[in-house]
């Protein structure tokens, strides 16, 4: 267990603070916590960037997911399928302090018909959008979510 998934545990053992919401995404835990996972604004309009505040050990992969259709777009991650390229690695995702996200960023999802992954904007349609981090999406390790709005 690394160092960041044990101070996880641990925050998640002893709880956060009692405004904080959980979510369970499949079997892992997703807390929001401002001192972890900020997003602002919280309605992205037009071109308008995503500007993530990020605390102490919230992780080292990164994806948002668009409420309408389920859809999971991933940015950092360990092993990135092809075509997917990280928007940074992951050691540098877990040091940093803010990361701006452009409206045009592209994600990658995977499509079940295909069986591989595709390049998308991630904002390309108005609605509920979730960010998520943890030190590893693919598991089972808590993390931190918080919600923002596209509109066009």
């Amino acid at each position: 267990m690394s160092l960041r998934t044990a101070a996880l545990s641990l925050l998640f053992t002893f709880g956060f603070a009692a405004h904080a919401e959980c979510q369970d995404a499949g079997s892992a835990v997703f807390v929001t916590d401002s001192r972890f996972l900020k997003c602002t604004p919280k309605t992205l309009k037009g071109d308008q960037p995503l500007v993530l505040t990020l605390g102490p050990v919230h992780g080292q992969d990164l994806a948002i997911r668009r409420a309408a259709g389920d859809i999971w777009f991933d940015l950092i991650m360990a092993s990135p399928p092809p075509p997917m390229k990280s928007l940074m690695s992951r050691q540098a995702f877990a040091e940093a302090r803010q990361l701006i996200i452009p409206a045009d960023t592209i994600g990658y999802h995977w499509d079940d018909k295909t069986g591989k992954g595709v390049g998308e904007r991630i904002f390309s349609k108005p609605g509920r959008y979730i960010v998520y981090t943890s030190d590893n999406l693919e598991s089972e390790d808590p993390g931190y979510k918080c919600i923002v709005n596209y509109a066009r």
